[in-house]
This record gives C-alpha cells, structure tokens and sequence, in this order.
C-alpha cells in the first residue's frame, strides 16, 4: 500500500479488541501520507474548468477540477469587491489554506508557484463600481516538464528550434539564457505555436512582455520577461518554434528552457 510504514499504522493481534480510535487514526494516517504524496509529486494546476469572468463587481470562477497543495478544488463561486476595496490590479487566487472555508479569495500580491495557491486571474477594480481588464492566469496541467534548445554559435535572430508538441501542453514560462551577453542591445525570445497548416503565432500578445537577456546582465544570468497573454495551451500535433527576435551584439551561445505543464 505504501513504500514504508505510516505514524498511525493500526497493529491488530488475535482476539484483541479493536476501538473506533486507533480505527479512526489509522485512516487518518493514511489519508494525511496520501495527500502528502499527492503534494510532492503534483504541482498547482486547473485540470478542467474555472474559466473567469466578470459579472458586474464579481469575478465568477466556473466549476472544474483544480489542484493546490494537494488539495482538489470545484470552482463554481465567486470573489466579490465593494467599495472597501482599493483602485489596483487584483489577482484572483485559490489560497490552499482556506480549504474549509472560502478557499476563493482576491488579493494584491501576486503569489508565488510553489504549489500552494493557484493563480487563477488578474483584474483592475476602480475602488467603487468598475471591474476591468480582466486576464485570464489559469495554469493548464499538474504536471510539469521542460523543453531545453541551445544554440552553440553566435547569436542571431530567426529560428532557433521547430518542435511537434507530443502532448497536449501549456506554456508557463520562457527562460533565455546566454554565456556571453554581448557588449550592446538585448537577446529577446520568444514562443510561437498552431496547428498546422496554420502558421504559429506568438503566445506573447503583448510584445514588451517577451523575455530577454540584456548586455549589461551577467554572463549566464537567466533572463526576465513578463507573463504571456497569447494562446498558451496546445494539442498533440500542434507546432512550436523558438523564435530568437533580437541579438544582443557579440551574444554567444544561447540556451532557451520552455516550461510546460503537461494537460
């Protein structure tokens, strides 16, 4: 049943009498060594569902399947403003630790991916009346992978990599990397994707957001770049470049890991 024994394995010995209580704390144990497993070897992530929307001062989120911190959530709620709330750009979250309670929760501080809370979208709230701009942030897939090209020689722009997605995937992120930075400009990247016979497109809509090493950046340093805002979810058989769309002057061999999210 498991690879080693759990704190409330229940020992049983002929004609003894068994009691509700270590009964009880037995199945406790091995619910708790479950979810435990479940948490180490999944990351956050929608599965099905939770599409938001914007309803008036509420952000609707749709039922689903979604996963934080080992825990399965169902979606099918919504996270409400007023006028108590500030003027900002508001994250709309699954907070893991309201499990019990009101696990749909919005917030001013974008959380990290450590699998804890699950970032579902982003949206601007006026502080009275107005809810806007809303972005949807779902993470597709719980479970993770990278896909890695490199291109040992001077850097320069076009293609860098042409794949055939073998699943279906999400993209989370874009992360360039140079040995030599160059000595003028910025080396930016970025990700296109389709399904044939249509040409990929890129999955950064909003250009600036698009990942890059500058020149006056440490040699091996991993580059930043915004969220994508593109199509980010594609199907078995669908096509994906590497596009290398600026070259820092004099930049030397360029690695490019792509994180996805298998769904």
């Amino acid at each position: 049943m498991s690879y080693k024994q759990f704190a409330d394995k229940l020992t049983a010995a002929t004609d003894e009498f068994i009691t509700p209580a270590p009964f009880n704390a037995m199945e406790d144990g091995l619910q708790a060594e479950f979810e435990d497993r479940m948490q180490v070897q999944t990351t956050a992530g929608v599965v099905s569902g939770f599409a938001p929307t914007i309803d008036g001062t509420d952000v609707a989120i749709a039922a689903g399947e979604a996963y934080a911190d080992g825990l399965r959530f169902a979606g099918n709620s919504t996270v409400s403003f007023d006028g108590e709330d500030a003027a900002d750009t508001w994250y709309i979250i699954i907070d893991s630790s309201a499990y019990a309670t009101a696990p749909y929760v919005k917030t001013t501080t974008k959380p990290d991916d450590d699998g804890a809370d699950l970032l579902l979208a982003q949206v601007d709230w006026d502080g009275s009346t107005t809810l806007s701009n809303l972005e949807d942030l779902r993470r597709w897939g719980v479970e993770v992978a990278v896909i890695r090209c490199f291109d040992q020689a001077t850097v320069e722009t076009g293609t860098l990599y042409l794949l055939v997605c073998e699943r279906d995937l999400f993209i989370e992120g874009v992360d360039p990397v140079c040995s030599d930075t160059g000595s003028a400009g910025s080396t930016i990247v970025d990700v296109h994707g389709g399904t044939p016979p249509t040409a990929p497109v890129t999955i950064y809509t909003a250009q600036a957001r698009r990942p890059y090493v500058g020149s006056d950046a440490a040699a091996y340093v991993v580059g930043t770049g915004g969220e994508p805002n593109g199509t980010r979810k594609f199907s078995k058989g669908d096509v994906l470049t590497i596009e290398v769309d600026a070259a820092a002057t004099g930049a030397q061999n360029l690695g490019v890991a792509v994180r996805v999210r298998y769904c």
